[in-house]
């Protein structure tokens, strides 16, 4: 637009030069305007000399310039070019569909009037054989017509189609699903607080972790699989622990799963940790703040029951963000969730930033491994002797996507690393 406009006022200069020319009259010089910035000591003055020719005459003039002022004024020109480039962007013809969705098969519609803003829960179930649900729970009252519920069949994805979408700072979002979900915005999405997806049931499959041993020397359970193989159950004496869960993809998007129970468990304690979701954001627009966070972290496993072994954490689902325009200075993480102690150990940590930490074992008890990150999980502490309890094996860690055609991502709030889709 600022080329436009320059455009616009040197023609009509022109014009006005040539036809005062063509009059003989005088052409003077305007007086300078004062100096604008207040820490110079006198006037900066450069000349500008400009020459308009036309058949007959040719007109010189000279435009003193002075100083623009305090080196704000250089910091609010690249501003304003930086912003003038993401419009272009913006603007641009170039195609930009939402990756993953088959536009043909009508799953996603950029003509949905629903926005969201706030906190909220949602769960989302897609069934074989009837339409995919999504029931929410908002004390904001947000909401979405059943109509912008679509199922793609080339995902395997329920697509929940919105206008914009805003998560305050203050705001949490929890999104569980036995499917990956895709958020496909017409308009802009802006997370500034927590959006979390966790993965219902078992998660992908083949990669939950396995169970301790149910009887005798009580092995840890294992960590699911995801990136790479789960962390393996700990050892309880001769007995050997269950091996980690299998590697769950690419392709992605790709849901994380459940780790394994406890050996020697009861229902009140002893569960693996749920798996990360898989969550796909697609937007015009998509900021991600500097206080925000999208997560599809492994949960850590339960607390260990008091006669029994730890169990095995969560593995990281799949993130997948994407925009024309894409600027993320907040957390990206599909890290494994931690094991629990065995012997009525402390309970796993979610995935964040690193893999969730293994919980610690009780007496006698062996601690939980580590969640995976950028380096594979930890197996569960092995233990010796009569009366122990091995611990449980982190789960692995899932995966990052990003995509726009104007990226800009801070890699330091990205884990595991992210790859970047053409």
């Amino acid at each position: 637009m600022r080329w436009r406009r320059l455009q616009v006022v040197l023609g009509v200069g022109a014009l006005g030069l040539a036809a005062a020319a063509g009059c003989g009259l005088s052409l003077g010089v305007d007086t300078p305007a004062p100096d604008a910035g207040p820490d110079a000591p006198g006037p900066i003055t450069t000349t500008r000399t400009t020459t308009t020719t036309t058949t007959t005459t040719t007109v010189t003039t000279t435009t003193p310039l002075v100083d623009a002022g305090p080196d704000t004024a250089l910091a609010d020109a690249d501003a304003a070019a930086d912003a003038d480039a993401a419009d272009a962007y913006l603007v641009s013809d170039a195609p930009f569909d939402p990756s993953n969705l088959d536009p043909t098969a009508d799953a996603y519609s950029l003509a949905s009037d629903a926005s969201w803003t706030g906190s909220f829960n949602v769960v989302v179930t897609s069934d074989p054989v009837q339409p995919p649900t999504a029931q929410f729970t908002s004390d904001a009252g947000v909401k979405l017509d059943p109509g912008w519920v679509r199922y793609d069949p080339t995902c395997a994805c329920v697509v929940l189609s919105v206008k914009n979408w805003t998560v305050g700072a203050a705001d949490k979002v929890r999104i569980d699903s036995n499917a990956p979900v895709a958020v496909v915005a017409s308009g802009d999405v802006s997370i500034s607080g927590v959006v979390t997806a966790i993965a219902t049931g078992t998660g992908a499959p083949m990669s939950y972790g396995a169970g301790g041993a149910p009887t005798g020397p009580a092995t840890g359970g294992a960590g699911a699989g995801g990136v790479t193989l789960g962390g393996a159950g700990g050892n309880a004496g001769a007995s050997v622990g269950p091996t980690g869960g299998l590697v769950s993809g690419p392709p992605v998007p790709v849901q994380g799963a459940i780790g394994g129970p406890a050996g020697v468990f009861q229902v009140a304690c002893g569960q693996g940790g749920q798996g990360g979701g898989a969550l796909q954001v697609f937007g015009r627009t998509l900021r991600v703040a500097s206080t925000g966070t999208i997560s599809a972290a492994g949960l850590g496993a339960q607390a260990g029951c008091a006669a029994g072994a730890g169990s095995g954490g969560g593995s990281g689902g799949t993130l997948w963000v994407e925009g024309r325009l894409v600027r993320v200075e907040g957390k990206l993480v599909a890290t494994g969730g931690g094991g629990s102690g065995g012997n009525g150990g402390a309970a796993g940590k979610p995935g964040d930033l690193l893999g969730g930490a293994g919980g610690a074992g009780g007496t006698n008890g062996g601690a939980g491994g580590k969640g995976g990150d950028s380096t594979a999980p930890a197996a569960g502490a092995a233990v010796t002797g009569a009366g122990t309890r091995a611990g449980g094996g982190g789960g692995a860690a899932g995966f990052v996507r990003t995509r726009g055609l104007d990226l800009r991502v801070d890699a330091t709030k990205v884990a595991p690393a992210a790859v970047v889709v053409p």
